[in-house]
């Protein structure tokens, strides 16, 4: 009985053996195939060389302002891409630099603001001198020549950096005091409003009084001569005076019997 147990314990243990071996046999089959795969798709695409190189694009990157960096968001060799942060700057160093070119651009609109203030009193300035000189202009066409010539013969005297003539105080003199008592635009506006003033005198049918000097330069006897000529009802009064168109304000004497007449008064 146990010759008969033996060989059937000997044909078990044989088995088994066999089942490791083919199991054992598997895994180095399986182990094989997967080495082979992946040589066939990985090892089998590699390049093995002793002067082998890599190329690629570096690209230098330098800061557009200058500033104290806080944080480094990159390592070296990383790929990156347009628009992201590299590295953070100290906001401090900015700040500090808005505030410095903010009072720099206020202290320049200072500086505009005044010389605009500067430029305004110089033009100021301009325009009163040109109301004295037209003034001064004007007061030639006031008096006649004749009172020119009898007040103002003798000659120049010697200014600071250059002669004046006697009629050129008198004339920029009475400049200044007109300037100092009218704006140049009430002046323009006198003056706009002569030349914009336009009456046809064929249609005054009133009787009018008219008074003419006749060494007046600035209402030439002509002008009032022919006004008279126009005026249906006109009667022209002719005076002499060497204070030219002044001499309304000058010929008291021979203005009265005219101013007599035209308000009935008896001469």
């Amino acid at each position: 009985m146990n010759a008969n147990i033996e060989p059937a314990a000997a044909a078990a243990n044989n088995g088994k053996r066999t089942q490791i071996l083919i199991l054992i046999a598997v895994i180095f089959i399986v182990l094989g195939a997967l080495w082979a795969a992946y040589w066939v798709l990985v090892l089998a695409k590699r390049e093995r060389t002793d002067d082998a190189y890599v190329n690629g694009n570096k690209v230098v990157i330098s800061a557009q302002v200058s500033g104290t960096v806080i944080a480094v968001l990159t390592d070296d060799t990383q790929l990156v891409k347009a628009g992201q942060v590299l590295v953070r700057l100290d906001p401090i160093d900015a700040e500090t630099g808005l505030t410095r070119t903010a009072s720099a651009l206020a202290q320049t609109v200072r500086q505009v603001r005044q010389e605009k203030s500067t430029a305004d009193q110089y033009d100021s300035a301009i325009e009163t001198r040109r109301l004295e000189l037209a003034r001064a202009l004007a007061m030639a066409t006031y008096r006649s020549p004749q009172e020119f010539a009898a007040r103002f013969a003798f000659g120049p005297s010697a200014g600071e950096s250059r002669f004046v003539f006697p009629v050129e105080q008198y004339l920029m003199a009475r400049g200044r005091d007109y300037a100092a008592r009218y704006l140049p635009e009430s002046f323009l506006c006198l003056s706009e409003s002569i030349d914009l003033h336009a009456v046809d005198a064929r249609r005054i049918t009133v009787p009018t009084t008219l008074v003419a000097v006749r060494e007046d330069q600035l209402v030439p006897i002509g002008d009032m001569q022919a006004l008279a000529a126009r005026l249906p009802r006109a009667r022209l009064h002719e005076l002499s005076s060497a204070h030219g168109h002044d001499g309304f304000l000058k010929e008291a004497t021979q203005l009265q019997p005219i101013f007599q007449c035209l308000y009935g008064e008896p001469e």
